[in-house]
C-alpha cells in the first residue's frame, strides 16, 4: 500500500477522534469496539470528512491511541520501532522516538 493510502487510512480512523472522547487503547475506551459518540460520518473521501493528513514511512503497527490532545502512532521501519506523537487538532508531529531492536 502506498504512503498516501496509509495516511488516508490513518485519518479515517482518527476523523471522529478529533472531536470525540479519548481512544486510549485497542478497541476503544471500553475495549469492546463501541462508542457512545453519535452523528459519526458514514462516508469519507480524500477531502470529505478528513481533519488532517500526515505521511507515514511504513504502515502503522497498532491502533492509534488518542489521549489528552495527542495522537500516538507506532511503526516499524526495518529493525527500528518508532513512536510518533501528533497534535490531535492539527496533525503536526510533536515528537518521534525510535528504539532499535537487537538481534
Amino acid at each position: 500500500m502506498n504512503t498516501p493510502a496509509r495516511s488516508l487510512l490513518l485519518l479515517l480512523a482518527l476523523h471522529c477522534a478529533a472531536t470525540a472522547a479519548d481512544w486510549p487503547m485497542w478497541r476503544g475506551p471500553n475495549g469492546d469496539g463501541t462508542t457512545a459518540e453519535s452523528k459519526l460520518p458514514l462516508k469519507w473521501s480524500i477531502t470529505e470528512n478528513v481533519v488532517w493528513m500526515t505521511p507515514l514511512h511504513e504502515p502503522g503497527n497498532s491502533t492509534p491511541v488518542v489521549s489528552k490532545g495527542r495522537v500516538f502512532i507506532t511503526q516499524a521501519i526495518g529493525k527500528e520501532r518508532l513512536l510518533q506523537c501528533h497534535d490531535r487538532a492539527s496533525g503536526k508531529r510533536v515528537w518521534q522516538q525510535g528504539v532499535t531492536e537487537k538481534e
